[in-house]
């Protein structure tokens, strides 16, 4: 009797097995016989698109017909499309383009709850950004009180130079 598996993973190598060393175990569930449909990562077109499609989705659940154009104006085109080409250049996984779009609309909430534009721009995305992709370090520097961020430099400079070696 014919058996049918489908597996469904973000890494074609982990599919096939290149991480254990193809160990005996592993070749059992190998088939010589096995085909595989591998799709590429989204485009930033792709990635805009359907982003744009689920801010539509979630205007047409949750607010009324007459607020959903005005919903769909919340978001900057541009906003979108940095998201997007973040996305394109990473990974093409969806999910964190949906993780980069919520926290862009949540700290944009949070400002607008003080009294400011409820708009989500390209700033907007570009500091979630910093903050999934940015270098830990560079963040704890940057938050470092100017006389210590000036020590580091002073010593940077003197261990750098080359008439110390």
């Amino acid at each position: 009797m014919p058996v049918t598996v489908i597996g469904i993973a973000n890494s074609v190598e982990l599919f096939k097995g290149e991480y254990t060393n193809k160990s005996n175990l592993n070749q059992q569930f190998l088939c010589s016989n096995e085909q595989k449909i591998i799709f590429s990562p989204y485009t930033k077109d792709q990635v805009a698109f359907i982003l744009k499609k689920m801010l539509q989705i979630s205007a047409i659940e949750f607010v009324e017909v007459k607020s959903k154009e005005k919903l769909m104006g919340l978001i900057e085109e541009k906003a979108f499309n940095l998201a997007a080409m973040k996305i394109e250049k990473m990974s093409g996984d969806l999910r964190n383009a949906f993780t980069i779009i919520q926290n862009a609309i949540s700290n944009r909430l949070k400002v607008a709850g003080e009294g400011g534009d409820v708009v989500v721009t390209m700033d907007d995305v570009n500091k979630v950004l910093l903050d999934m992709y940015s270098s830990k370090t560079l963040q704890i520097i940057k938050q470092l009180p100017r006389s210590h961020s000036m020590l580091l430099r002073v010593l940077e400079s003197t261990f750098s130079r080359k008439d110390l070696a």
